[in-house]
């Protein structure tokens, strides 16, 4: 009798197991085939992700190639890439794109930790928001700074979007690889040769800083009223423009009440990394270093100097080597190496 019976319960219960691993895998194809929530436009754009337990097969939309993933990426792919794109999609009024190409082994070769890239675009002609290793909790914060500001333009909420994204700074590890990775990268890209027929202008008379801090104010002529008219304001607008990892902008030294000892003053980056206590700082930076740093963590191959005049990123490892205080020697070859 109590035989039958546990042989019984035993029975429904492997029944019962077999139907919730039936249900997981047909979620699964759905989500492959773009049938699931936001499927459609996940499939066509994104590649398919073909989910198998442990493991998930990620179908790149571009080249087709199936690149099998498993642990934390394995998640990534079959969870958290579903769920962002649903999150971008339900906000139309931001320009998502959630780009998934470094789970492509044929489309990005070598990366050995991928991560799913949001870019937000804002005004034309302005440089893209570039999140790295964004997470569903990261456009949930964004959902939420939308919602709370309905009245306001997507453009004028770029800082709270900014903040609500919140993705870590890179480690000093991951930088050197990138920059490794940008060293290796001979592709040919397309680039103006920029603008000729004008150079910038000369100092003025004078110019006057008003510190942040302590609000006095500074006057400079000759050079470094140019440094302070010109360096400082293009450095502080280029700071807001680095994504990816956080930087501040040092210029304590132009203030002559909080810094009276300095005789020549001086911009500095104070950068960020992940598991370092302590910033790395680098001085005599300008407007031009931060560019190329907004650059390099935007993924991008060519930099733009203030001139709109191009070249191949490559070209300037060696200073994002220095600003980063990453051996270049770890980067591999440069140009034509």
């Amino acid at each position: 009798m109590w035989t039958f019976v546990y042989t019984l319960i035993v029975g429904i219960l492997l029944v019962l197991l077999g139907l919730g691993a039936f249900a997981v895998r047909g979620r699964s194809a759905a989500y492959a085939q773009g049938y699931g929530p936001g499927g459609g436009h996940f499939a066509a754009c994104y590649g398919a992700v073909i989910s198998r337990y442990e493991t998930a097969e990620y179908v790149c939309a571009v080249c087709g190639e199936r690149t099998v993933h498993r642990g934390e990426a394995a998640t990534t792919v079959s969870t958290v890439l579903p769920a962002c794109l649903r999150l971008a999609e339900s906000m139309p009024r931001l320009r998502i794109h959630i780009d998934a190409s470094q789970f492509c082994a044929h489309c990005r070769p070598g990366v050995d930790d991928p991560k799913l890239v949001a870019e937000i675009t804002f005004a034309e002609g302005a440089r893209p928001l570039r999140a790295v290793g964004v997470r569903e909790e990261d456009l949930r914060r964004v959902q939420e700074v939308l919602a709370a500001n309905e009245a306001a333009s997507a453009d004028s909420l770029r800082p709270q979007i900014t903040a609500a994204l919140n993705v870590d700074s890179p480690s000093r590890e991951e930088l050197a690889a990138r920059l490794a990775e940008l060293a290796k990268d001979d592709t040919p890209v397309e680039l103006r040769p920029g603008a000729m027929c004008y150079s910038p202008a000369g100092p003025g008379a004078s110019a006057e800083y008003i510190c942040p801090k302590c609000g006095e104010r500074t006057v400079y002529d000759g050079m470094r009223a140019w440094q302070v008219s010109w360096n400082l304001v293009g450095a502080r607008r280029m700071v807001d423009t680095v994504q990816g990892i956080r930087v501040e902008l040092l210029e304590n030294e132009f203030c002559r009440k909080c810094q009276p000892e300095v005789t020549q003053p001086r911009l500095g980056l104070a950068i960020h990394l992940r598991d370092e206590d302590m910033p790395r700082i680098v001085w005599d930076v300008s407007p031009d270093d931060i560019d190329l740093l907004a650059e390099f963590m935007a993924g991008e191959r060519k930099h733009s100097d203030t001139q709109d005049f191009e070249s191949p990123l490559r070209d300037h490892i060696s200073r994002l080597a220095e600003i980063l205080g990453i051996d270049a020697s770890r980067t591999g070859p440069g140009p034509g190496g």
